[in-house]
């Protein structure tokens, strides 16, 4: 059957249409995406982490996400390529082969940049930069051919002190620290310095020291260091060798060497004559130490040996390999041969010392004045009549019997005291105030009180046999107070003695007639006075009575005073500074009868050059008068 033209031409049309469509299955559209960072970019749903290529059919739409949720310290920065801007859900058409590029940075992280170069200015090319903590959030970056580096996502710590590190072959290792906010970019241009190395050598070493010890040390360009030779006495110094630079001299002892190349220095010293040194001692009972120390010495170098016994132990002397012996220590010596010492110590005898204060007797068993180390003393107080003991001294105690071990010299005190007592209140006047300034005594012991009153009498003695002791207490305008206290040894009273302005005179008469006392000029009236002849007064303290004796008759005379008062002067003066007891004795004369006037007169005028009506008498009818008044007459007179 013959086809029609058209039904070909279909066939033909179709038959090109299946291999045209054929072909455009099998064409693909690439997409090349890169991740700059951590983060997650989803493409139509499907997550990647790593920069990918993938592969799409032409025309096919992808919807581009990014994601911060899966690193929290990073964060997305933006698109660029084939898309850009930071628009989160974007759409991409894929008509042809493209590239896509999500940045994501480190939060609180910067951006560093710069050259690295050496002290020429000239670049240098691998330098190692890093920053970070390794294996937690380390970056690290190589410089390029220029020295140029370009370092991202440098974390910065919550102080904002980034740290970068340089490290290159040849070349010291460098870390410096930069103060940097979040997403700053900064330029920092850094020097790094050449490694040279400093072989030190001291062939004397063991014997001679120096300064560093000798090795070899890497050091960084242009850094200065110096080396000293240090030598003892049996070493001289001699030069430096070697790599020295031309700017030092080599024969001093120490040199600086500035490190701009590979150097090695040598420490060169000449040996002096040495004679060697031997010391010998027993360790258990002491040892022995010199300066300076060493076995070998130059000859005529002074040596000090040193002693130090051991507890129980003294140095004794020093003997030499020639039998010498010496008794200094340190003992000085010089060495012209081979020579040795050896120091002898012997056991110590330790010395006891016993002192006494107060009165009383210190037995010892056993009786010496030296002991040996720890021997055992055994000690007894015995206090002497009306002493008591108190303590030791030099050994805190205070029985009366101990025993003393010697283990060092010793001092020891016995205190013995007399029995004593304390007294302490306060002083007041009769109002109730405190008195300052009084004087309180009591045997060889005194005090002052304060200005309220106050005061502590302590340690007043008394006899052991007695138990009671006088107190006084005076100040001027006061009466002097007296009172006597029954005390116990080592007792604390607390009194409260009164004060008066005034004092009072006891008197005592014995035979006929009367005392008449004034203080200034005014009559002091008698107290208490009653049949036996005995009163009181009152009068003002500090302040001067005058005593007055007043026979009761003319066939009476004065005849003396006694108790607080003597002799037989009168009127008797004298200052009132305490309570006092005056006796007056009155007397009628053993002899009687009466005498001629003129002979009287004759006798008066002799004594007085005076006539007889300066003292007025009774003259009886035959010119006489009573002895007695002639007596009080020619008193008075003599007064």
């Amino acid at each position: 059957m013959k086809q029609k033209p058209y039904q070909f031409l279909y066939s033909l049309m179709l038959f090109f249409c299946l291999i045209f469509l054929s072909g455009c299955g099998d064409d693909e559209i690439k997409l090349s995406l890169t991740i700059d960072g951590k983060g997650v970019i989803s493409l139509n749903g499907t997550k990647y982490e790593t920069s990918t290529t993938i592969d799409y059919e032409e025309t096919e739409i992808l919807t581009v996400v990014y994601d911060e949720s899966t690193y929290d310290d990073w964060e997305f920065v933006t698109f660029s390529g084939a898309l850009t801007g930071t628009s989160n859900s974007q759409t991409l058409t894929m008509n042809e082969n493209k590239s896509l590029s999500a940045t994501f940075q480190l939060k609180n992280s910067v951006v560093l940049a710069g050259y690295v170069f050496d002290v020429n200015k000239i670049g240098i090319q691998d330098v190692i930069v890093s920053s970070g903590t390794p294996g937690v959030n380390e970056v690290t970056a190589t410089t390029s051919s220029t020295g140029y580096y370009h370092l991202k996502n440098v974390p910065v710590p919550s102080d904002k002190r980034v740290f970068l590190t340089f490290q290159a072959e040849t070349f010291a290792q460098k870390t410096v620290y930069i103060y940097k906010e979040k997403a700053e970019i900064s330029v920092e241009d850094i020097e790094l310095l050449h490694e040279y190395q400093l072989t030190f050598e001291n062939p004397y070493y063991s014997i001679g020291s120096s300064s560093p010890v000798p090795q070899t040390y890497t050091l960084a360009e242009n850094e200065t260091r110096t080396i000293t030779a240090v030598f003892d006495d049996i070493l001289l110094f001699d030069k430096w060798s070697g790599d020295v630079p031309s700017s030092e001299d080599a024969t001093s002892v120490g040199i600086s060497i500035t490190m701009d190349k590979n150097r090695t220095i040598v420490a060169e010293f000449i040996a002096l004559t040495t004679h060697s040194l031997q010391v010998f001692y027993n360790e258990q009972q002491g040892s022995v130490s010199q300066s300076p120390v060493g076995v070998n010495h130059v000859s005529d170098k002074a040596i000090q040996l040193y002693s130090t016994p051991e507890t129980g132990y003294e140095f004794d002397h020093w003997l030499n390999h020639a039998g010498e012996i010496f008794n200094d220590t340190p003992l000085v010596i010089t060495l012209d041969e081979d020579s040795s010492y050896t120091c002898i110590f012997t056991e110590k005898a330790y010395i006891l010392t016993l002192t006494i204060s107060g009165e009383g007797i210190v037995k010892q068993i056993p009786e010496s004045n030296t002991y040996s180390p720890d021997a055992m003393v055994q000690l007894t107080a015995i206090p002497a009549q009306g002493w008591k003991f108190r303590s030791w001294q030099g050994i805190d105690s205070t029985a009366r019997q101990l025993t003393v071990i010697m283990d060092s010299d010793k001092s020891i005190e016995a205190i013995f005291e007399r029995p004593c007592a304390s007294f302490s209140g306060q002083v007041t006047d009769k109002n109730g105030t405190g008195l300052s300034g009084v004087l309180i005594e009591s045997g060889s012991k005194s005090t002052n009180s304060d200005n309220a009153g106050y005061f502590l009498l302590d340690k007043a003695e008394f006899s052991q046999e007695v138990s009671d002791i006088t107190v006084s207490f005076q100040k001027q305008g006061y009466c002097l107070y007296t009172q006597e206290y029954q005390v116990q040894d080592q007792q604390l009273l607390n009194i409260s003695p009164q004060l008066s302005e005034n004092c009072q005179i006891s008197v005592s008469l014995s035979g006929q007639g009367t005392i008449n006392f004034t203080q200034n000029g005014i009559v002091i009236d008698p107290q208490n006075t009653n049949v036996s002849g005995q009163f009181t007064i009152t009068a003002q303290s500090w302040e001067t009575v005058k005593a007055m004796p007043v026979p009761e008759t003319k066939d009476w005379i004065f005849s003396g005073w006694s108790d607080d008062l003597s002799g037989s002067t009168y009127p008797a003066q004298f200052v009132l500074q305490s309570d006092m007891k005056i006796s007056a004795q009155f007397t009628s004369p053993p002899f009687a009868g009466k005498i001629d006037l003129l002979t009287l007169i004759n006798t008066l005028n002799i004594l007085t050059q005076q006539t007889a009506d300066v003292f007025p008498v009774d003259i009886d009818n035959n010119n006489k008068i009573n002895l007695v008044e002639v007596v009080l007459m020619m008193r008075y007179l003599s007064e």
